[in-house]
């Protein structure tokens, strides 16, 4: 079944609509989150009508998207979402930083979304840089928000679920904190304790994988050129 909704609502509402299944099961990266600004001690608002101006564009709006039908190619558009939740992956695998990988897709995918409206609306023949800019900063926004909102409870599922690592820091990349030749008691060291002997020895073996590291004797690895 595919349908859209919008609602409205407080912190509160949202986590009774959001409770561990709807986090974990997929529900929570197929909502673009909005957040509203603190509105606390502000004076009442005071709401106009909108413009006759307005009107015609919003009308003028809807009736373009109706308008389409059949296939909107839009290459130029793809590669660049591709290109982003790419980005995005790599962040994601060197900070073990599964909520991130996680939200990243569906993030990937509402941007995309988002991307094609803008182009349908402007009429182009091909994508602007306009288009392109706007549907990544689209699902940048969508992954922040998700994160923020969500990310503190999914993050617990994987560690029910799996105890496996969980992020400890925002900012920080736990495989750039590593020296250029590392041992797993370094990496211990870093995650601090949020992660099992399991848990880490799957983190170098997926680095390994991926061309990041490679053995050089039994207890040392060595980070390679290819994890730029």
């Amino acid at each position: 079944m595919a349908y859209n909704w919008t609602m409205l609502g407080t912190n509160g509402a949202l986590r009774k609509c959001f409770k561990t299944d709807n986090v974990e099961n997929g529900l929570s990266s197929r909502v673009l989150v909005a957040e509203m600004p603190d509105s606390s001690f502000a004076k009442m608002p005071k709401f106009t009508k909108r413009s006759a101006e307005d009107e015609a564009r919003i009308q003028e709006a809807v009736s373009r998207l109706r308008s389409y039908s059949g296939l909107v190619d839009t290459p130029r558009l793809r590669r660049a979402i591709e290109q982003w939740v790419e980005q995005k992956r790599v962040e994601a695998a060197k900070d073990i930083d599964h909520v991130k990988d996680t939200y990243r897709k569906r993030a990937a995918v509402i941007g995309f979304r988002c991307g094609v409206i803008f182009h349908m609306l402007s009429g182009n023949a091909k994508e602007s840089k306009a288009c392109l800019d706007f549907a990544t900063m689209m699902a940048e926004y969508c992954l922040a928000q998700q994160i923020k909102a969500f990310g503190q409870a999914l993050e617990s599922q994987f560690v029910d679920a799996r105890d496996e690592c969980i992020r400890y820091g925002c900012n920080h990349s736990v495989f750039d904190q590593l020296a250029p030749l590392f041992t797993m008691d370094d990496l211990r060291a870093l995650k601090r304790g949020f992660c099992s002997e399991a848990g880490l020895r799957k983190i170098v073996s997926r680095w390994c994988r991926d061309r990041w590291v490679e053995k050089t004797d039994k207890t040392h690895w060595k980070k390679l050129n290819s994890a730029e």
